[in-house]
This record gives structure tokens, C-alpha cells and sequence, in this order.
């Protein structure tokens, strides 16, 4: 009998034995499946990425060159403006203040010459008639300071044309031309400007396309080796 309930206990032992050796190679055989898909699923979430990061590149290029052609375009605008001012002043403006000026010494001229005619009839009119001394003196001094104040005049109207032509328009013929220069170096800087950036942005798409491809190639590999 214990020879008998000796066998039973062993065949037991070696059955159980036995479910746990095929459990532990069922469990092998689904570790590597396993793997795999988790594998497979990285390389796909990598290459998604990878586009992704691809068309973002894309549109950082397009946006950056819609500023950049924006901000090349207002230079453009400021420099036209500028050169238009320029030759406004020299065509039109400068001429103008120079004959607005040139006919007001011309006026204070006139006015200087009818007064001195003025005075020489009243001298011509005195030796003519008996007036008396003091209303004589008093028509003669009030002319002679119509007279010098007309010489006055004239003489500042003179200074201040030789100032207009020789000071003021020429400082300000001075600062618009400055002022164009200053806009074709702005107008300069903005092109160079959008080629970096597109160039940088070139590089980063290319980066991104580098990058892709990487990942298509991976995820290739990792099916062709299943």
C-alpha cells in the first residue's frame, strides 16, 4: 500500500511539474509578440512625430516669409516716399520759397523807393509854398522814419533770402537726402534679412524631412526583421 500511494504522489509531482513548464513556455512564446507591438507602435508614434514636426517647419517657413516679404515691402514704401520728398523739395518747394521770398524783398524795395520819392516831392513841395517851420519838420521827420524803417526792412528781407538759400535749404535739402539714405539701408537690411530667415528656415525643414526619414527607415527595419 505505500509502495502504491508512493507511485501516486509521483505521478502527481511530475504532472504538475509539467502544466507549469508548458505555462512558463506559453508565456515565452508571447513575451516576444509583445515586444514587437510595442516595438512597432514606438516607431509609428515616432514617425508621426516626425511628420508633424515636418509640416511645422513647413508652416514656420511660409509665415516667416509673409513677414518677412511684408516688412521688405514697407521699406520699399518708406524709401519711395523719401525719394519723392527729396525731389519734391528740389523740383517744387525749394523754388517756390525762393521766389516767395525774392518778391517780398522786392516789395520792401518798392516800398523803400516810393518813400524816398516821396520825400523828395515833399522837399520840392516845401520850397514852393510858405509853411510854417514846425509843420515842415514834422512832415519831414515822419518821413525820413518811414524811410528808415523801409531801410530796414529791406535790408532783412535781404539777410533772410541769403539765409534761405544759403542755410536753410540746403540743411534741409541735407536731411531728406539723409533721410533716403537711411531708407535704402533700412530697405537693404529687410532683404537680407528674409534671406537668413528663409535660409533658416530651409534648414530647419530639411532637418525635419532628415529627420522622417530616419524614422520611416526604422519602423522598415523593424517589420522586415519580424
Amino acid at each position: 500500500m505505500r509502495r502504491a500511494h508512493g507511485c501516486k504522489t509521483w505521478i502527481a509531482a511530475s504532472l504538475l511539474a509539467g502544466c507549469a513548464a508548458c505555462a512558463t513556455e506559453a508565456a515565452d512564446d508571447d513575451k516576444p509578440a509583445t515586444t514587437s507591438a510595442a516595438v512597432q507602435a514606438k516607431h509609428v508614434r515616432a514617425v508621426e512625430l516626425a511628420r508633424q514636426k515636418l509640416a511645422q517647419a513647413r508652416l514656420e517657413q511660409e509665415a516667416e516669409k509673409k513677414k518677412r516679404e511684408a516688412a521688405v515691402d514697407q521699406a520699399e514704401r518708406e524709401l519711395m516716399l523719401a525719394t519723392l520728398a527729396v525731389n519734391q523739395f528740389g523740383l517744387h518747394e525749394a523754388p517756390l520759397r525762393v521766389r516767395k521770398a525774392e518778391l517780398e524783398l522786392k516789395e520792401k524795395d518798392n516800398e523803400l523807393a516810393e518813400n524816398l520819392e516821396e520825400f523828395e516831392q515833399l522837399k520840392l513841395m516845401y520850397a514852393e509854398q510858405d509853411l510854417a517851420d514846425k509843420t515842415r519838420e514834422m512832415v519831414i521827420h515822419r518821413t525820413e522814419r518811414r524811410i528808415a524803417q523801409s531801410t530796414q526792412e529791406l535790408d532783412l528781407a535781404r539777410a533772410e533770402l541769403d539765409q534761405l538759400k544759403q542755410g536753410e535749404l540746403m540743411q534741409e535739402q541735407t536731411k531728406l537726402a539723409l533721410d533716403v539714405s537711411e531708407k535704402q539701408h533700412a530697405l537693404d537690411a529687410a532683404r537680407i534679412d528674409a534671406r537668413v530667415a528663409w535660409n533658416e528656415k530651409s534648414v530647419a525643414i530639411l532637418e525635419a524631412e532628415h529627420e522622417l526619414a530616419g524614422a520611416e527607415e526604422a519602423g522598415q527595419a523593424t517589420d522586415d526583421d519580424e
